[in-house]
């Protein structure tokens, strides 16, 4: 999973929180309300990213992702109550634009940046001619 409960309440004000999953008006935010809300979102991310990262542990590993589903989560908490701030429906929009733009792969994951390092083409240039790839082969493109 992408995020818990707890770490909802780090993105989010614990009050609000409480106010949209007390559905028994106890004082006390209901576990399962929040852990619906937290597992739709979740699934919604997985069902968006699998085509570009079918490995749920990697995407359950991108810190980058715990705001995202956090404010797709939040989302849910007032759209059932039916009583969405600004606020709230604009990180959601922002959300989906970022995690839209992973699974067309306009974005990469910060994560899965620092495991494929971007490198210049000089330095490939470096590695090939090191390890012999360009042996035999001309820079001469004239024909004879």
């Amino acid at each position: 999973m992408i995020i818990t409960s707890s770490e909802l309440h780090k993105y989010y004000d614990s009050r609000r929180i409480t106010d949209l999953a007390d559905d028994n008006n106890d004082g006390i935010a209901d576990a399962g309300v929040l852990d619906a809300v937290i597992n739709a979102a979740c699934e919604l991310i997985y069902a968006m990213l699998r085509k570009v990262e079918p490995d749920t542990s990697v995407i359950d590993a991108a810190a980058s992702l715990k705001k995202a589903a956090a404010s797709i989560a939040m989302y849910y908490l007032e759209q059932r109550r039916g009583d969405l701030t600004d606020g709230i429906r604009q990180a959601y929009q922002e959300t989906m634009t970022y995690i839209t733009a992973l699974a067309n792969g306009d974005a990469i994951l910060p994560e899965t940046a620092r495991v494929y390092p971007q490198v210049s083409p000089d330095t490939l240039r470096n590695v090939y001619e090191q390890s012999g790839y360009f042996e035999g082969l001309s820079d001469d493109t004239s024909s004879d």
